[in-house]
């Protein structure tokens, strides 16, 4: 498991829960995206799309700005599942373990998950290239 704090949190200041845990803050999503099998989010757009492109199960859990609809979309077409935070009414607070633990056991337990995982990064990978929108809009202008 790994497991990325952000900059926040210096290397070597979380110690890992267990053996099995690798911590750190930052990690290059390409170099790891293939060995995932699934990946805990907010559901921001990097780590959304790419994720998506790897064909690796989402579990989202949206706290602000476009999470909310990325995560409402991942569960549209079927390659994950939404963990809301808890709503203490004045701010949304953590995500339920028991909850988070259920939705990741869910997407791997149900086939129908990966499938549909896949079938996004199938249809990724036939769009043009992001490098060929710039020509193509210069070429409008």
């Amino acid at each position: 498991m790994l497991l990325t704090t952000g900059e926040a949190m210096s290397d070597g200041q979380l110690a890992p829960p267990g053996p099995h845990v690798h911590v750190a803050r930052w990690v290059a999503q390409a170099d790891v995206l293939p060995q995932a099998r699934v990946v805990v989010c907010h559901g921001g757009s990097g780590t959304t799309l790419g994720t998506l492109a790897a064909g690796v199960l989402l579990v989202v859990t949206p706290l602000f700005a476009d999470q909310p609809q990325n995560g409402g979309r991942v569960a549209a077409v079927g390659a994950g599942i939404v963990v809301e935070p808890r709503d203490d009414g004045a701010v949304r607070s953590a995500v339920d373990p028991a909850d988070l633990r259920d939705a990741i056991g869910a997407v791997v337990a149900d086939g129908a998950y990966a499938q549909a995982a896949g079938r996004v990064a199938s249809d990724m990978r036939q769009l043009p290239p992001v490098d060929e929108a710039l020509t193509l809009l210069a070429a409008v202008a």
